[in-house]
């Protein structure tokens, strides 16, 4: 087990059982495999209610080290019994007092039988109780390994360890091996270690050795970490309240390399079949051997000349002839609807011929799923600004570069696959690959020939989609409090992620004073120092956020350079928040085309870059200068500033980011890992023995020794660590001409110092010469999530929260549809649940249409202001007089599409006309609506979708198009920093113009595939779970996973 981070205790529950998942990815090149652990409770619930799973641990597998232990055999627990000059250590009502602490520890745990201390050492005798059962079947038994932790109990300790509510628990470990199994009783030793770099403070150290009765070598831990955690998390869970919402996940499914086996051979395009491609070949990807037709005709055609009848045609989407894209709504939608006519003709084509009737079409589309390929979920990553419109280059969720004509094909082709199954075959290639790649080629050919509808190829990896349970607030996530004018986000009661949740801050509402600027917080850079925070590292401090990005809502005295309504970034107090109150000397204007996330992500990290390396160490041009951790945010900024001041870089990082490393434009002699020591050597060679003339340091312990001997003489070690601080006189004396020089960005500059190096900064990003950093974005509600991330230490770049406007109650929400089934019961939801006072409901017949006289009564005596219009939402102009109609005394804060139209008939009966119609109410109404308040700060804009879209349904080609253009549409507004979600719904129990059409046999039909019809109520509590999750698109049905399972997956 190379790493092994725990994230949440695995707790049974109160009663019933829990259902655990072990998941193992496949190897790569090297051996190594991800590792997750998952569980959730298996009780009978209600329909929609089923508690979602909880990722409790992840780490790396790794293939075994080739030779035993690295400690000397006299060195280890298997040498002299007990070891020689150890102190005995009494362990009378040990287990009792651990109780009383918080470790309830049952007689199958109880396994301590001696300890001795010698020196810093804990030397312990460990048995496998008998209540534990027998051994066999495990590496080690988990009683004993636990037992064998129990020692570290006795380290050195603080005087209050158990007085505020925490245990420590094992947070990461690194480095385990398992040499032999079987053990019953076990030798260990625990040797305190020094914090690891990057550590968070109070964090506690440990090697762990266990061997045998005889001395022989068990298990070794090079690095286990403790971490503290409250009591609170070790008790039964009632579990998450609301759970109905699903996304999907798109695991990783490598592409064989061709020389791995005869049992992984790249399969032969010829096996069963001639291959053909359709379409431009410029256009599309290469596949040895296949025959190219321009068009379907073509190979008709040769079908009627006695040509062989092909078992795979490969369709290459924009070399089919439609257009993929524009950024402006109408031309979205145009786009989609073009794409979609044209695949729409050739699906229509392929069925229509009975010699095809055994061959599968491969539709290839590239960039048309949104995927987000980071190790966590709920997060989407963006690239630097864009140099036209701050739209940003991003490879997560919400991808900026989506294609969204492509997502309404796929949506249409899914329903044919429904309809065919076998007959179709959806392939989405890296928008960021050449379509002639040998990669993309080989992924196609292998695409082919597996037993999945759809793939998609991602940095040189196949993945295939999964529906997963969303999780939510109600499984971990952070509420905004309702009602409440003013709250941001802090560290309550014991120190854990956990415990960060909303407190009220009316105090950022007060007059402010001299040199005070308020602002509305759009985006909140994530540092460590809150991860610290977060765990009680950090002693009296309980507020998050650093810095941020919005726009000035008020100045108080002596402010000159701002006015109200100014985008804004800086040094923030508090930001994890709606509102802040700073220092207005610490802020700089947004450079323009900069989305908020970007402008978050600069100033901590660039400004702790620019003092260290310029105002304090003084780099020059023609210097070398080394960086560890550059794959952080600071790291990436110094490198950035570094070769912008003309020195050359040296950098060291985790091996696993040496590809970021590589990306970074820093070759394999300028980079080195940030795991051992070997980069003084390496580096001293790569400079001819010189060394380097400046460190900036972030790293702790032998580390810090080994880079104040890579300095050369006159050299500057610049400390950002806040771990090991050393003596700079001490230092001086160990290292003559050598400067060592502590510093805090906030503590030492000060805000008019600051101020200065934000405007020069600024200068630098204006003309192009600094970039900001990548971003990873994660929505306000997750931000427990985005902390835990941040703690791993995984991260690349910047993570940042994505601080939404609220959905004010004074303000008026616009919802299409508004008079229908599902407009009614969400319009008196709103005024009921979210407090909302003004709504502006809008239907084809508007206030003649069917209920709405009283609709509009009902809504009045519940408080509300209702205004129902009739409006063509197909019409641009009509949406746009609509969003400029809206009271600007009650100004629009949400925007729900819940209008839609149906048109069912099988693919083959499907026409240009039929698919218009489907596709202006659905998809073209959501592009005006997108593009006319693109310009507003909304707090919600909800697309209704359906899972049609997502999964496919028979009949519903033209719907299933629409939607998933959608869903997508929601990726591609949340990339520019809009609030959007895209709900795709399954069925509702109430009928409607949407439902009505359905017979007893499709609800039969719908059940047998384990989707059930959700109530009213439970549908708007899964609108609101939706709402506050922050994902771009959600699958909210009652759906029976197990009868999922069991189907085919192309007939879903």
């Amino acid at each position: 087990m190379e790493e092994l981070a725990l994230q949440v205790p695995l707790v049974p529950p109160a009663s019933g059982g829990l259902r655990v998942q072990v998941v193992v990815g496949l190897a790569t090149e090297d051996g190594r495999r991800d590792v997750r652990v998952y569980s959730r409770p298996d009780r009978d619930v209600e329909p929609g209610a089923e508690p979602g799973w909880v990722c409790h641990a992840e780490g790396v597998l790794s293939p075994p080290p080739p030779q035993g232990p690295a400690r000397a055999p006299v060195d280890e627990p298997g040498g002299v019994w007990p070891p020689a000059g150890a102190e005995p250590v009494r362990l009378d009502g040990f287990y009792e007092r651990a109780a009383a602490s918080g470790y309830a520890y049952g007689p199958s745990f109880r396994g301590l039988r001696a300890v001795w201390r010698n020196g810093a050492d804990v030397f312990a005798e460990v048995t496998l109780p008998e209540a534990a059962g027998e051994p066999e079947g495990f590496g080690i038994h988990p009683a004993l390994l636990d037992a064998a932790l129990h020692p570290a109990f006795l380290l050195d300790r603080p005087v209050q360890e158990h007085e505020d509510g925490r245990v420590w628990l094992p947070f990461a470990w690194n480095g385990v091996s398992l040499w032999a199994g079987g053990a019953t009783t076990v030798r260990v030793r625990l040797s305190p270690r020094e914090q690891e770099a990057g550590g968070a403070e109070g964090e506690r150290g440990l090697r762990v050795e266990v061997a045998d009765a005889l001395g022989g070598p068990v298990l070794t831990v090079d690095s286990l970490v403790m971490r503290p955690a409250d009591i609170d998390q070790l008790r039964p869970s009632a579990g998450p309240e609301v759970d109905g919402l699903f996304t999907l996940e798109w695991t990783p499914l490598p592409v064989p390399a061709p020389d791995t086996g005869a049992g992984h051979r790249e399969p032969d395009p010829a096996d069963g079949g001639e291959w053909v491609v359709l379409g431009s070949q410029e256009r599309g990807p290469i596949v040895p051997g296949a025959v190219h037709h321009p068009h379907l005709a073509s190979l008709v055609s040769a079908l009627d000349g006695d040509g062989p009848v092909p078992s795979v045609a490969i369709a290459y989407l924009p070399a089919l002839g439609g257009p993929s894209g524009g950024d402006a709504g109408t031309d979205l939608a145009a786009a989609g609807l073009a794409a979609s006519e044209r695949v729409l003709e050739l699906v229509r084509g392929w069925l229509a011929e009975p010699r095809l009737v055994d061959a599968r079409l491969v539709v290839v589309t590239r960039g048309a799923v949104a995927i987000d390929t980071s190790e966590a979920e709920g997060a989407s990553e963006t690239g630097g600004a864009s140099d036209t419109d701050g739209a940003s280059d991003t490879d997560g969720a919400g991808d900026g570069g989506l294609d969204v004509a492509g997502a309404a094909v796929c949506g249409l082709v899914r329903s044919a696959q429904a309809e065919n199954p076998g007959r179709f075959l959806l392939v989405d290639l890296d928008p960021d690959s050449e379509p002639l790649e040998e990669s993309v080629r080989s992924a196609v050919v292998w695409a082919a020939h597996l037993d999945e509808p759809q793939v998609a190829l991602r940095a040189g990896r196949l993945r295939v989609p999964r529906l997963m349970r969303a999780g939510g607030v109600s499984s971990g996530g952070v509420a905004a409090p309702v009602g409440q004018p003013a709250w941001r986000l802090e560290l309550t009661g014991a120190a854990t992620v956990e415990n960060v949740k909303p407190v009220p801050c009316p105090e950022v509402l007060e007059p402010l004073g001299p040199r005070q600027v308020r602002v509305a917080v759009h985006a909140a850079g994530i540092n460590f120092r809150d991860a610290l925070i977060s765990l009680g590292m950090v002693p009296g401090q309980t507020g998050l956020g650093g810095e941020g990005a919005g726009v000035v809502l008020a100045l108080g005295p002596e402010v000159t350079g701002l006015a109200v309504g100014d985008r804004v970034m800086g040094v923030f107090d508090r930001a994890f928040g709606p509102t802040a109150v700073t220092d207005a000397r610490m802020v700089a204007p947004v450079p323009t085309g900069w989305t908020a996330p970007q402008a978050a992500s600069v100033p901590v990290a660039f400004l702790t870059a620019w003092y260290g390396l310029v105002e304090l160490a003084r780099l020059q041009a023609g210097e070398t200068v080394l960086i560890h951790a550059a794959t952080g945010g600071v790291g990436m900024a110094a490198v950035r500033i570094a070769r912008h001041l003309g020195a050359e870089v040296y950098a060291t990082a985790s091996p696993g980011k040496h590809e970021v490393l590589e990306a970074m434009g820093i070759d394999e002699a300028h980079r080195a890992s940030s795991r051992d020591l070997d980069f003084e050597e390496a580096f001293r060679e790569a400079t001819g023995g010189r060394g380097v003339d400046v460190v900036l340091n972030s790293l702790a312990g032998p580390f810090v020794d080994a880079s104040l001997r890579l300095l050369r003489e006159g050299g500057r070690l610049m400390e950002m660590g806040k771990t090991d601080l050393r003596d700079p006189e001490r230092v001086a004396e160990q290292h003559p001409g050598m400067t060592y020089q502590v510093y805090d960005l906030i503590t030492d500059a000060g805000p008019e110092h600051i101020g200065r190096m934000l405007g020069e900064l600024g200068e630098l990003f204006a003309t192009g010469a600094l970039r900001p950093l990548p971003v990873r974005t994660w929505p306000l509600s997750r931000t427990r999530e985005a902390l835990r991330h941040l703690s791993q230490a995984k991260h690349t770049g910047k993570l940042v929260l994505d601080v939404p406007a609220p959905v004010d109650p004074d303000g008026t929400v616009l919802i299409t549809g508004g008079t229908g089934t599902l407009g009614a019961l969400v319009a008196e939801h709103l005024v009921r649940a979210w407090r909302i006072g003004h709504l502006l409901l809008v239907s084809r017949r508007g206030p003649d249409a069917p209920g709405a006289r009283d609709l509009a009564d009902r809504l009045t005596a519940l408080g509300a202001r209702v205004r129902i219009v009739a409006a063509d939402v197909t019409d641009a102009v009509a949406v746009a007089d609509l969003v400029a109609g809206v009271d600007p005394g009650h100004p629009l804060t949400g925007v729900i599409h819940a209008a839609g139209v149906l048109d069912d008939a099988v693919v083959t009966a499907q026409t240009p006309e039929r698919l218009a119609r489907v596709w202006a109410a659905k998809a073209t109404a959501a592009a005006h609506l997108h593009a006319a308040t693109a310009h507003l700060r909304l707090g919600a804009f909800v697309l209704f979708s359906s899972a049609a879209g997502v999964m496919g349904s028979p009949g519903q080609a033209n719907y299933a198009a629409a939607n998933a253009f959608c869903d997508a549409l929601a990726a591609h507004r949340q990339a520019r920093g809009l609030p959007t979600v895209s709900v795709a719904w399954g069925l509702w129990a109430e009928s409607s113009e949407m439902t009505g059409g359905l017979a007893d046999a499709d609800l039969a039909r719908m059940s047998r595939s384990g989707v059930t019809a959700m109530t009213a109520d439970h549908a708007l509590r899964l609108l609101d779970a939706a709402a506050e999750h922050g994902g771009h698109q959600l699958i909210a049905a009652d759906m029976n996973t197990r009868t999922l399972a069991g189907l085919p997956v192309d007939g879903l």
